[in-house]
């Protein structure tokens, strides 16, 4: 399956909210980073055919998103993530994924159950299969949110903050879930959890200001903090840092104070690198 983003140009009036070249992503995982306003959620939406850019085109697999027949047969191929849930709090967990599967005009009946116990099994909530949706913690919530979107096997997942209000150990079994998906699935994600995801993903996209700051591996993401992180018992003025324990800060700044030990950059040093200081 191939997806092509074209040239898509956003703007809110005079303001330019995303201006990006061609890209073109093939299956696996491809992980979208930036800063809050930076243009991820609405090129997500874009990919997810719910928003419609100014100019420039998307294509699935030859569909193209602009026409309408195509649009609805490149809906019935994709799952969706929004950024926040939504879900319907008066319905149980089962009729909501009934709903979405009959949206997805899978059929008879027992055909979606069959897919509904599928999916709520993938993300563990096929116990809670007759709770109300308004009675889920926040978490469960988030993972009913993916459930949805695996509804059918979709040959593009687009999650935006799939990790969002999970704890340490659903975030681990979701992006274990996801590295399974992507070795057939095209699986675009935005995330802010960027070590977490970014290191499970072959690609990495950061936008910063609607434009494409960096397009390329994680190693080589990882790469753009080089010479510029190391950890102090103390916040250091002029560095974006971070508590990473009982008085211990992991920085990350243009330039290094003389004579400090450098560290290994991660994934998430070289994403602050190349939005903060544009690190090449």
């Amino acid at each position: 399956m191939n997806l092509v983003l074209d040239h898509l140009r956003l703007s809110y009036g005079a303001t330019p909210a995303l201006d990006l070249p061609r890209l073109t992503i093939d299956h696996g995982a491809t992980a979208v980073l930036g800063p809050n306003g930076s243009g991820k959620s609405t090129l997500l939406r874009m990919v997810a055919t719910v928003a419609a850019p100014n100019t420039g085109e998307i294509h699935l697999s030859g569909l193209a998103a602009a026409d309408d027949v195509e649009r609805t047969a490149i809906r019935r191929r994709l799952g969706y993530v929004t950024q926040t849930d939504g879900l319907p709090g008066r319905m149980r967990v089962h009729e909501y994924m009934d709903y979405v599967a009959a949206l997805k005009e899978i059929g008879p009946a027992r055909l979606r159950r069959r897919w509904t116990r599928w999916a709520l099994d993938r993300v563990d909530l096929a116990d809670h299969s007759d709770a109300k949706i308004r009675t889920l913690s926040g978490g469960m919530k988030r993972r009913l949110s993916i459930a949805q979107a695996l509804m059918g096997s979709p040959d593009l997942l687009v999650l935006d903050e799939p990790l969002t209000s999970l704890d340490a150990e659903y975030r681990g079994e979701v992006t274990r879930l996801l590295t399974e998906l992507a070795a057939t699935t095209t699986v675009v994600v935005a995330t802010h959890h960027a070590d977490e995801l970014a290191a499970v993903c072959r690609r990495v996209l950061v936008l910063d200001a609607g434009q494409l700051a960096f397009d390329g591996t994680p190693t080589a993401l990882a790469g753009r903090g080089a010479n510029h992180v190391w950890e102090s018992p103390h916040p250091v003025d002029g560095a974006v840092c971070r508590a990473i324990g009982p008085d211990r800060y992991r920085c990350v700044a243009r330039h290094v104070p003389a004579g400090t030990p450098l560290a290994d950059p991660t994934v998430g040093d070289g994403y602050v690198a190349v939005v903060r200081f544009g690190s090449r």
